[in-house]
């Protein structure tokens, strides 16, 4: 099933690419369009409209093809490219090899087809969703490790997930999303079993842990709240 998905992508990621590099092309070859009789209609229905260029519906070419490409194959696709994307990611999650440049590409693409406001369809359609994902897969493993395998277990693997996911947000995310997923990821790791980590620091204190002692402080060292 990972290579049906991964296919998918990869198909996807091979379309848009070809889809924007003839674009940029045309974009070129048109030049003296987008610079004096687009630009002229623009600015004479700005004017008209008290400058609300979001009301117009004239782009240069480039802009237009990215408008025509969301229109008629990313609206319609964006839902079945983040079940793939996700499903993906939870396999690396999950000690899997995946095709990381491709699901880099695929992201990527959800920033280039911004127009007037950038970042709004990644942000939306995936930067949303992806956070959504993120928290449902942390909190089934969260709940998971500490019934089976205790406070202490859970401690390293909360630290060795935080640090991973920290490399995968800059290796397939915008920059603009680290933060926002890092906070994510530390309530459901750190704030939402808080009591459960601070109920084991007497048990630890007293029997001299310190390796867990450090894995305790360093985790909650990552939020606001602290101790």
């Amino acid at each position: 099933m990972m290579e049906r998905q991964g296919d998918f992508l990869s198909e996807y990621l091979k379309n848009w690419s070809i889809y924007d590099t003839g674009c940029k092309f045309c974009h070129s070859i048109f030049n003296y369009l987008n610079n004096y009789w687009i630009k002229s209609k623009v600015d004479d229905a700005r004017n008209r409209l008290s400058g609300q260029i979001s009301a117009i519906d004239i782009y240069p070419i480039y802009e237009l093809a990215l408008f025509t490409w969301r229109t008629f194959a990313f609206n319609k696709l964006k839902d079945k490219l983040n079940d793939n994307i996700f499903t993906l990611i939870n396999s690396e999650r999950s000690g899997q090899k995946i095709e990381q440049p491709v699901v880099a590409g695929v992201i990527q693409s959800y920033v280039r087809l911004a127009l007037d406001k950038p970042l709004k369809i990644y942000q939306e359609d995936f930067e949303v969703p992806y956070i959504k994902s993120t928290r449902e897969f942390y909190s089934i493993e969260a709940t998971s490790i500490l019934s089976s395998s205790g406070v202490t277990s859970f401690m390293k693997s909360a630290n060795d997930r935080l640090s991973e996911e920290e490399l995968r947000t800059k290796r397939y995310l915008h920059p603009t999303s680290f933060d926002t997923i890092m906070k994510n990821c530390c309530e459901v790791l750190v704030i939402d079993v808080k009591d459960i980590l601070l109920g084991e620091f007497p048990s630890l204190l007293k029997n001299d842990q310190r390796e867990d002692l450090k894995r305790l402080y360093l985790l909650v060292k990552r939020v606001q709240e602290g101790v």
